[in-house]
């Protein structure tokens, strides 16, 4: 018997998605589900990835809440095909309109798209319920053949030769010898009755050809259509972006940061450590080569105008760099880069990471040395702007129009020394 901790439900999301993840765990917990979710089952200091693995190894069903940024995913598509290749019952939850993995298709989903949040909420529990109970309920005793004859041949009825093969005894020949007279009459006479009716079937048929009027045509009674307890109805797939009030988050790098993909600009990646700790991504960087710079880009979505703000806590007394990029695309970049030496650049980059446009300028506002600092960058129109500590530094007019992109963040070594930094949000708004 599967113990309870086997049986909880596993829901899988994306970080973008967290707060209604946490609010439909906390409703379905209320109701006495059992579920695990990141967010309130991974102890303080525990390691997130060992726990995330472990809890859906151990769970019994896997709950999927479904987004452009959770399919866009690459930890997201790992736990679909983990559940489904190891037989976990399968929940999709549609959130946001959103092309669904195929190998999630066939699955009856709880559609959010088409519903208020009670209306989906008591959707869910009706299938999770269900799930549970087909899960719970036994299958049918199979009846033991043992049961219905011997499983082994009694010594009465037959005995073996020398070289171990079987030989009828004589009462079970006498039964055989019967049994095939009586099986022969029985034979012809259903050969018989078998051809006279091909003969009635084929006479029918003649008859009906030649008389038009004696066949049967169909009424105009509809016949009732049957459907599938299990198939959801059918749902319109969109393949545009969300609503942009549903682009604009938080991160706060809780543990489930599956949309960010490191892009390393120079350097080696040996030199570049990331581990998240007590809620904050911590950066830290040892040079073996000249001035390491990487990116975490984010692949969720894509923005026009778009306000990025960084709260950044330096932990050494070197110079570092931070970045904020917006509009990332193949056409190229705009990136803010800041340094706690109390330097900032404004630049345009191209396609091959060569500068189009921008140069570096200096700010007292930049906190030096162990500080932490707020970077603000904004991307709307034409125009880039920085605001360090809630006080704006510069404005310039581009001359390069990138018309959308991912937006990202940055660290670099700019002196070659060794980088360490936390940080502790990213906030993704509207300008």
């Amino acid at each position: 018997m599967a113990t309870e901790k086997q049986r909880h439900t596993f829901i899988s999301y994306s970080r973008i998605n967290k707060e209604f993840a946490l609010k439909l765990a906390r409703e379905l917990r209320a109701a006495g589900f059992p579920i695990w979710l990141d967010q309130l089952d991974i102890p303080t200091g525990a390691r997130w990835d060992d726990e995330i693995e472990k809890a859906l190894r151990e769970c019994g069903i896997f709950m999927v809440i479904l987004t452009p940024a959770s399919i866009a995913s690459d930890n997201a598509k790992d736990e679909i095909g983990y559940a489904i290749d190891h037989g976990k019952r399968i929940l999709p939850v549609l959130l946001e309109h959103c092309e669904i993995p195929l190998r999630l298709r066939r699955f009856q989903y709880v559609d959010f798209t088409r519903m208020n949040y009670s209306e989906g909420a008591k959707s869910a529990k009706e299938l999770l319920a269900r799930l549970i109970e087909e899960k719970s309920t036994p299958a049918p005793a199979k009846i033991s053949e043992g049961k219905e004859r011997p499983t082994q041949p009694s010594q009465t009825r037959s005995t073996r030769s020398a070289s171990g093969t079987r030989k009828a005894a004589p009462a079970e020949t006498a039964r055989t010898s019967k049994k095939q007279l009586l099986t022969k009459p029985m034979m012809i006479m259903t050969g018989i009755v078998a051809f006279v009716i091909l003969v009635l079937i084929g006479g029918a048929g003649f008859l009906l050809g030649m008389f038009p009027f004696a066949r049967q045509f169909p009424t105009n009674t509809p016949t009732q259509e049957i459907k599938l307890a299990d198939t959801p109805a059918p749902t319109a797939i969109a393949n545009s972006l969300t609503p942009a009030a549903q682009r604009f988050y938080t991160e706060e790098f809780d543990g489930h940061n599956d949309t960010w993909n490191l892009f390393i600009k120079s350097g080696r990646e040996n030199e570049f450590s990331r581990v998240i700790d007590k809620g904050k991504l911590v950066v830290q960087i040892s040079p073996k080569q000249d001035e390491p710079r990487a990116h975490l880009i984010n692949s969720a979505f894509n923005y026009t105008d778009v306000q990025l703000e960084v709260v950044v806590t330096n932990n050494g007394n070197n110079a570092n760099g931070v970045s904020l990029v917006c509009r990332y695309s193949d056409s190229g970049w705009y990136e803010f880069i800041i340094s706690n030496d109390q330097t900032y650049s404004i630049f345009v980059f191209g396609p091959d990471g060569e500068v189009l446009q921008g140069g570096t300028a200096g700010s007292k506002k930049i906190l030096s040395g162990k500080a932490k600092n707020i970077y603000t960058a904004t991307c709307k129109g034409s125009e880039l702007s920085l605001t360090v500590n809630d006080t704006p530094i510069e404005t310039i007019k581009i001359k390069y129009d990138f018309p959308e992109g991912k937006i990202g963040i940055g660290f670099s070594a700019p002196k070659n020394l060794p980088v360490d930094l936390e940080f502790e949000s990213v906030k993704i708004s509207q300008p």
